[in-house]
């Protein structure tokens, strides 16, 4: 795999990892005005956005576990940066969901 794939590889995974993180904040407002089903919405878009970036991940994976030579590259750093970014704004958002949902029964 030459080092120019592995730039246009990890350029893939910053824009899905990006498009999830944009929909996981769009469902943390949807959260706030109490739309609940909005809320799901974005979830479930920004989890195919996030699912998107992380095939790219496990594609480059499984090709060094198959004996393929990956270069390093600083920009698959910043990739991989990103992707965990976009996991952990879904959990927090999940987690503040929930917690949007017990106040308003409070």
């Amino acid at each position: 795999m030459q080092n120019e794939d592995i730039k246009m590889i990890a350029y893939e995974i910053i824009a899905f990892s990006g498009e999830a993180t944009d929909f996981y904040y769009k469902a943390l407002s949807s959260y706030k005005k109490n739309d609940e089903a909005e809320a799901n919405q974005f979830i479930e878009k920004g989890d195919e956005s996030l699912n998107k970036a992380h095939k790219k991940q496990m594609d480059l994976i499984v090709n060094e576990t198959n004996g393929s030579e990956i270069p390093y590259c600083i920009i698959m750093e910043h990739a991989q940066d990103h992707l965990m970014n976009a996991m952990t704004v879904k959990n927090m958002v999940k987690e503040l969901g929930e917690l949007y949902a017990l106040l308003k029964t409070r």
